[in-house]
């Protein structure tokens, strides 16, 4: 009994949240989050199932079963989709996600018989129309397999988008902590782990591991719903801004071509070079917190793409690097200047454009190769420091 409690508060509380995402008007990562919203129904139609079929009311209700079964090929699907829309500035295109959904259209065609009653009862609840014998099996067997190939299948690409994902906000940003969606690593382990608690439970019936079940879906329903809730928008760009980094980002996909094509002139590039030069000396537009992109290719006058050729090409790191290094080069300089001998490690990293402390260490550390304490330390320590450890004597 206590398991059947679990899992129908389990699955009550999925079906709630999905609603909840499904209704979602919040602007941010809206259509990510409706995606979610159907992944976690079918969840929770999943878990309403089990919890049928533990409180023996399959005979009851013999309707319940296959409808709860109708979304198991449209789990793995709208989760991916969701991922999708967290690490792509533009929606996909309707026609391409009616493609994901094809093989839970097929298993509904193969579930229909399901729903026939039996003419010669058609009132009661029960018998409904079965298969033959032999092809019951086969089709049980090929749903079986087929199920737990595309989750297989489905994660793994899941998993690829979020790599994928970590790679182009390097492009894009220099300030990406809140923007990484390392949460979805987790969330990517859990369902990883659960499904792997769901397979020896298909394989093995009645083993220890059924008890704590309810537990592990209640608990990764939960926090995977406080991580989405707590997202915020990953590219808070304007359309037009939009379709510029979605052609960026899809060129960083394709394979690398022989000959490269030249988006800038030699002359230009110079040209160029110089100007943004100026911009982060000068100007120190790098000390902007907010900084990205699309930020500094307005402060140019260029596009998101030549920006991005230019910063690639002209200085053969990318955005995130080039705006780092100058940010860690400015913390040495403050470090080393009695004017700011007030400021903590902390109020430093602040002031330089970074948005914490972890981060700050992290670049700190490999750029100079040592922590900012050790650096301030071996600086307290010296009489003459210069502005910037590029300058210091071979």
């Amino acid at each position: 009994m206590p398991d059947l409690l679990l899992n129908a508060l389990t699955a009550g509380s999925a079906i709630a949240i999905a609603f909840l995402c499904l209704a979602s008007r919040r602007p941010p990562n809206q259509r990510a989050i409706r995606w979610f919203g159907l992944f976690v129904l079918c969840v929770g139609f999943a878990l309403l199932g089990h919890s049928a079929w533990l409180g023996g009311y399959t005979q009851a209700y013999p309707y319940l079963i296959p409808v709860c079964e109708l979304t198991r090929f449209a789990m793995a699907p709208a989760l991916y989709l969701s991922i999708w829309h967290f690490t792509h500035p533009q929606p996909m295109k309707a026609a391409h996600c009616r493609w994901h959904f094809m093989p839970a259209l097929l298993f509904l065609g193969i579930l229909l018989p399901s729903f026939i009653p039996d003419r010669s009862d058609a009132w009661t609840t029960a018998p409904l129309i079965s298969l033959p014998p032999a092809l019951d099996r086969a089709l049980s067997q090929l749903v079986s397999y087929g199920l737990k190939l595309q989750l297989i299948v489905y994660w793994l690409l899941s998993w690829r988008l979020v790599d994928q994902h970590q790679r182009h906000i390097r492009q894009l940003a220099a300030t990406i902590q809140h923007i990484q969606l390392r949460w979805l690593y987790g969330l990517l382990g859990a369902i990883a782990g659960m499904t792997i608690l769901w397979l020896i439970q298909v394989s093995m019936p009645q083993n220890p591991l059924d008890q704590y079940m309810g537990y592990g879906y209640f608990g990764s329903l939960f926090l995977m719903s406080f991580f989405l809730i707590r997202q915020p928008e990953v590219f808070a760009l304007d359309q037009t801004d939009r379709q510029a980094v979605q052609v960026l980002l899809a060129e960083q996909d394709e394979p690398a071509p022989s000959v490269k094509p030249v988006r800038l002139q030699p002359q230009e590039m110079t040209q160029l070079k110089e100007r943004l030069d100026r911009l982060l000396t000068h100007d120190k537009v790098f000390m902007d917190a907010d900084l990205d992109l699309a930020i500094l290719a307005k402060r140019l006058s260029i596009s998101i793409n030549d920006l991005s050729f230019l910063i690639n090409e002209g200085y053969g790191i990318n955005f995130f690097t080039l705006i780092n290094q100058y940010r860690i080069n400015e913390a040495c300089r403050l470090m080393g200047s009695p004017a700011h001998r007030h400021l903590s490690i902390l109020g430093i990293a602040y002031e330089v454009g970074f948005s914490a402390k972890t981060t700050f260490n992290t670049a700190f550390k490999k750029q100079i190769g040592q922590t900012p304490s050790s650096y301030l330390k071996t600086v307290k320590h010296q009489k003459d420091v210069p502005m910037y450890p590029s300058e210091r004597p071979v």
